[in-house]
């Protein structure tokens, strides 16, 4: 029989200060995030593996949100990541079901649940008004009522801020309507989310 405890490992935060320079007095603290660790023990208490673990109980890291313009988040109904990341690093969480609009809100659509829940997508996904299509940063384009599948989370309307910026937040606020108030992040990078393949 084995044990699994479940172990925090918190970084730190760390300040930069570097003599009389007045540049340093006034940056930013540089913050990681808590990352658990799951620690498999065997019956007599010896540790057997150590194993990262995702999570979505904090949105993904990102860049401070002040020096955003409003339109680098929000392009018709499309709501996206601002800037590109140089991670290739995400979440588990299956994004996927049928591209709906509804008014300003975009939607991807879970009919076997009957949730709908607006989406955040890649930085460089725009909306296509004449085609009613997304158009991913790949160039692929998913029109209305079109199947998608990809990766990412879900996340509160008070993480979107964090995560694309205040008009993005807004218009998640405005479009939420699941049971939970939840809404898609898709995983920032060009390949995260795509068509449905057969």
């Amino acid at each position: 029989m084995r044990r699994v405890a479940v172990v925090t490992v918190a970084a730190l935060t760390v300040f930069a200060a570097c003599g009389n320079d007045p540049a340093a007095e006034t940056a930013e603290p540089t913050t990681s995030t808590t990352l658990p660790i799951i620690a498999s023990t065997t019956e007599g208490g010896s540790p057997e593996t150590t194993v990262p673990l995702q999570t979505t109980s904090a949105p993904p890291a990102v860049t401070p949100r002040a020096d955003l313009e409003a339109n680098d988040a929000v392009d018709g109904p499309v709501m996206r990541h601002p800037k590109h990341s140089d991670s290739n690093e995400g979440l588990t969480a299956e994004v996927r079901g049928v591209l709906e609009l509804d008014g300003s809100c975009l939607y991807v659509a879970l009919d076997d649940i009957g949730e709908r829940y607006p989406i955040v997508w890649p930085a460089g996904t725009r909306w296509d008004q004449e085609k009613q299509a997304v158009v991913s940063p790949m160039g692929e384009s998913m029109a209305i009522g079109d199947e998608v599948y990809g990766g990412g989370g879900y996340f509160y309307v008070a993480d979107v801020e964090q995560i694309a910026g205040p008009q993005a937040s807004s218009l998640a606020a405005d479009c939420a309507d699941n049971t939970y108030g939840e809404i898609a992040v898709v995983n920032n990078w060009e390949t995260a989310i795509g068509p449905a393949q057969p």
